[in-house]
């Protein structure tokens, strides 16, 4: 018997140390480890699942003709290490991951969790206020649409802070949310104290107004000042938060942001809500470390105000 000479295609392919699996004219040529299979089929072809840890195979059967198939160029492949999935696969641009509606508490100290326990009763219980603090769909959409109108990436983020300025002072609105991962945690935040009591309804870029200015900041350096340590920030929205720096809007922690803050509040006023501040978004003082920790400089602060 004469040995079988390989044909062009089949020396081009053997010279390739891969796997590959390429389509030509309607036809299916696999090269396996050195060998050209070019006849009837009943291999797999290769492909990578979504976290790039496993090869899934799927028989496939095709017969294949020889006359069909015109040599082909050597191509630059690239490098293995190149092919390497990212173990944080970027979201698809137009998908929003939802806030987990069950979060942790975070770290109270023991008459915080009293006066917690004393503010939940009174809104109804924690199914109560959980589920008024679960919806902020609207403000991670009016988040993203923001970041992307700067070009950047809601799914590249590590993290992005969202303080929801539609809800009440007393609900968690500060969300801290990994875009990559999904985890989110919840926190106090307050508004200006001529922004209105218990919603932040009067908004404004004004130097001395008091008031809290919503839309996009960039988080800046984190410095101590009056209140301790804080985080500047830069608002990057014209007319609306670019003063930002002036004012000295940072974020900072404050006594008034406390659930003891909420109790007095009722006695006094028989509405549970939170101090203000002179504009900045500041934070229950157990919180800061954590909050502080995780929106390092050049990472982004949304506030939401419905408008």
């Amino acid at each position: 018997m004469v040995p079988r000479t390989n044909t062009p295609i089949e020396r081009t392919l053997m010279a390739i140390p891969t796997v590959i699996v390429l389509v030509i004219m309607g036809s299916t040529v696999v090269h396996l480890a050195g060998e050209t299979i070019v006849s009837t089929l009943s291999t797999a072809v290769l492909t990578l699942p979504a976290d790039g840890n496993d090869v899934i195979k799927q028989p496939v059967k095709r017969m294949i003709d020889e006359s069909a198939l015109t040599p082909v160029m050597p191509v630059n492949l690239p490098r293995q290490e190149d092919l390497v999935l990212s173990s944080k696969p970027e979201l698809p641009e137009n998908f929003l991951i939802p806030p987990e509606p069950v979060l942790p508490l975070p770290r109270l100290s023991e008459s915080e969790l009293a006066a917690r326990q004393k503010i939940i009763a009174h809104l109804g219980g924690e199914s109560e206020y959980f589920s008024l603090e679960e919806d902020m769909e609207a403000a991670f959409s009016a988040a993203k649409y923001a970041l992307k109108s700067r070009g950047v990436a809601f799914g590249k983020l590590d993290v992005l802070a969202v303080a929801d300025f539609t809800k009440p002072s007393y609900i968690r609105r500060l969300s801290i949310f990994n875009p990559r991962t999904g985890k989110e945690t919840r926190h106090l935040v307050a508004h200006g104290t001529r922004s209105g009591k218990l919603y932040a309804k009067n908004l404004s870029n004004r130097v001395g107004s008091l008031q809290s200015s919503p839309g996009l900041y960039q988080v800046g350096r984190k410095y101590r000042g009056s209140h301790g340590a804080s985080l500047k920030l830069h608002g990057l929205e014209e007319g609306i938060n670019d003063k930002a720096l002036r004012r000295a809007i940072v974020m900072h922690s404050a006594w008034y942001v406390s659930y003891k803050a909420m109790v007095s509040n009722l006695k006094k006023e028989g509405v549970p809500r939170l101090g203000c501040s002179h504009g900045c978004p500041a934070v229950h003082a157990e919180d800061l470390e954590y909050v502080l920790g995780k929106l390092k400089p050049g990472s982004y602060l949304y506030i939401y105000s419905g408008t």
